[in-house]
């Protein structure tokens, strides 16, 4: 039952019951588990990994069971559950399926890089 809507598009892979079925068009999609993109219905150069992983943008790198970008593109998102709020952004964990533990930095923070980590953003030094 992968990709039961796909009327239009070209080079899309679906692997994994209810992968991609509303898919109707958009290309260079790769969806992988059960539901996986299930409301991708035309964004391009998709790589979703995950049990019930969405996104509806273009080129969103989603790997975790319930991961989202939602309607954005160009997201990095990472975890069970966790989810971008916008697109351009680097996402790791959520709040209920924490990736980790952050500390706060002591020293000033010049050149920063902003990261949304257990649903919060952080500035990740990068520099002195």
């Amino acid at each position: 039952m992968a990709g039961a809507a796909l009327t239009t598009g070209t080079n899309n892979s679906f692997f994994g019951y209810f992968a991609g079925t509303a898919v109707a068009g958009g290309s260079g999609n790769t969806l992988i588990g059960a539901s996986a993109g299930s409301t991708l219905a035309a964004g391009s150069n998709n790589t979703l990994v995950g049990t019930l992983t969405v996104a509806t943008g273009s080129s969103n790198a989603i790997l975790g069971t319930g991961a989202s970008a939602s309607t954005f593109s160009a997201c990095v998102v990472l975890g069970r559950e966790a989810t971008a709020t916008g697109s351009n952004q680097f996402v790791v964990g959520s709040t209920t399926y924490n990736a980790g533990t952050v500390t706060t930095a002591v020293v000033a923070q010049a050149a920063y890089w902003t990261v949304k980590i257990n649903g919060t953003d952080y500035k990740v030094l990068l520099g002195l």
